[in-house]
């Protein structure tokens, strides 16, 4: 993130900065002063450039940016066409979006009913963006960077000022190492992705329209909590998985559904992020973590505030509102409409529904072996024990709802991601409601492991079951022969892993 101009600073100072301690100075009285205050706007605009998003109020575009958005509402309403107003607006004040060609937001223009619903709604929108300086007044909002843990606590009417910022593309150039937060990548159609990105302008331009209908531009209305949480786990946080000595947790098996069904109290769900969180939600991305993000767009806050996530980390968001329904998949996803969340609030007012993201590894094609390696296995396990544990909240006993994390692209084992996930909600005393969509036969495999794991005595422990992933890598894996017997029949059928499972 670029650093906030002198001027900037200096005019927009209030008593939310952060509090940076003045220097002992043993000088004389006649310089003092200056040298003080020197020092302290250095030690600010390393602290600020550090932990605070840099806000577009905060740079010289804002002048331009109030004027081409205040303006967008007239030049609608005299029959200009709402994409390309939109595209003029972004490009008088940001030109490095000159060369975007638009052509997935034309493709929703040229819907007549969308069109209309576009004219309505993005002079609304500009409206909200324009109040951000009321609504997050400097120093803003702080950003989470890796290594970290932090909450960041954010009202709707917030999110929504940030978010119609984000589509606007106001928001400075994005610092390496953090998602894409500007939707100029998902107005532009190349390779036939034109189709999949108007779906998911859809999801977002509904979204808007239900919470400026709810909120209009100036009403006092904040809406409902949200919490965006970074979870890093220390070393002297990570279990030893050998000798973990905590019972397997009870696992529900489910065929068909979603994870996002599981709504209210009874589970936390899964999203199965990329490192960079959202994913390819401003891109070509329609996929499971892209499409969670299209129907609770609150969650794309994550792709403003959260740097990468390392091997040890996860985030968790409480509170977000699912406001549309999708079918289908990739370039097959559509938007089906309107959907009404009736989550109730939790105690600290926020919907209870929580959302970990967690990345998996990719493997490359031909090398799907490597996922069985020691190093590998531990990674993932600290990566969902980072998504699943409790953080000192034991009165957190929610399930886990999850399924088939890292598959698809990713060539993550089924099987071996299934274990992978039970060890980690276990060691998180937490039960598992296991979603197989799309993968025939893993629910009948599931159940059957389940049934004879329950023929156990005593009880498998976390630490015995991972033993047994170690004795496949070693007469399975190593032996290049993991084609020909799946992890789930090795630990079933050998007698040595039988031993150590305590399998009849």
């Amino acid at each position: 993130m670029a650093r906030v101009p002198i001027k900037s600073r200096i005019t927009t100072v209030s008593t939310q900065l952060p509090l940076v301690p003045l220097p002992n100075l043993n000088m004389t009285l006649s310089i003092l002063p200056v040298v003080v205050i020197m020092l302290w706007l250095a030690t600010f605009d390393s602290v600020y450039g550090q932990t605070y998003f840099r806000m577009p109020y905060n740079t010289d575009k804002w002048p331009a940016i109030t004027k081409r958005l205040s303006e967008l509402d007239y030049q609608i309403k005299t029959g200009r066409s709402p994409t390309y107003e939109v595209n003029y607006a972004i490009k008088m004040f940001d030109p490095a979006t000159a060369d975007y060609n638009y052509d997935s937001l034309y493709r929703v223009e040229s819907d007549p009913e969308w069109k209309r619903r576009m004219e309505v709604v993005l002079p609304k929108m500009a409206a909200i963006a324009l109040r951000l300086p009321q609504l997050l007044p400097n120093p803003g909002v702080r950003v989470l960077r890796r290594g970290e843990n932090g909450v960041i606590r954010l009202n709707q009417v917030q999110v929504l000022s940030l978010l119609a910022n984000s589509f606007f593309c106001t928001f400075p150039a994005k610092e390496e190492g953090f998602p894409r937060n500007k939707f100029c990548t998902l107005f532009e159609g190349a390779g036939g992705s034109e189709a999949s990105k108007a779906e998911k302008l859809k999801a977002f331009l509904h979204y808007f329209e239900r919470m400026l209908e709810r909120f209009p531009p100036g009403s006092k209305g904040t809406g409902t909590l949200i919490t965006y949480e970074r979870r890093s786990l220390s070393p002297g946080e990570v279990p030893n998985w050998t000798n973990s000595g905590k019972t397997l947790t009870s696992v529900w098996v489910e065929e068909y559904g979603h994870i996002e069904d599981e709504k209210g109290f009874q589970h936390l769900q899964a999203d199965f992020a990329n490192k960079m969180l959202g994913g390819g939600i401003l891109g070509n991305g329609a996929t499971q973590e892209e499409i969670r993000f299209a129907v609770n767009p609150e969650l794309l806050i994550t792709s403003l505030l959260f740097e990468q996530l390392d091997n040890n980390e996860a985030a968790i968001v409480t509170g977000v509102e699912q406001f549309s329904t999708t079918s289908g998949y990739a370039s097959n996803l559509r938007f089906t409409g309107d959907f009404r969340d009736t989550t109730p609030l939790d105690a600290e007012g926020r919907r209870d529904t929580s959302v970990f993201a967690f990345d998996a590894l990719k493997f490359e094609d031909g090398k799907e072996y490597e996922q069985f390696w020691e190093w590998q296995v531990d990674r993932e396990l600290k990566k969902a024990y980072a998504a699943f544990s409790k953080k000192g909240r034991t009165e957190d006993w929610k399930p886990i709802a999850t399924g088939n994390w890292g598959s698809g692209v990713f060539n993550g084992d089924q099987e071996l991601k299934f274990l992978i996930q039970w060890m980690a909600a276990s060691q998180s005393e937490r039960n598992m409601k296991y979603f197989t969509v799309g993968r025939p036969g893993l629910k009948d495999a599931i159940v059957q492991l389940l049934n004879r794991f329950k023929q156990a005595a005593p009880p498998v422990t976390v630490g015995r079951l991972y033993q047994a992933i170690a004795l496949y890598r070693r007469k399975v894996v190593d032996k290049h022969n993991q084609n020909n017997i799946s992890i789930f029949k090795f630990i079933q059928n050998d007698s040595e892993a039988k031993a150590l499972l305590r399998l009849p």
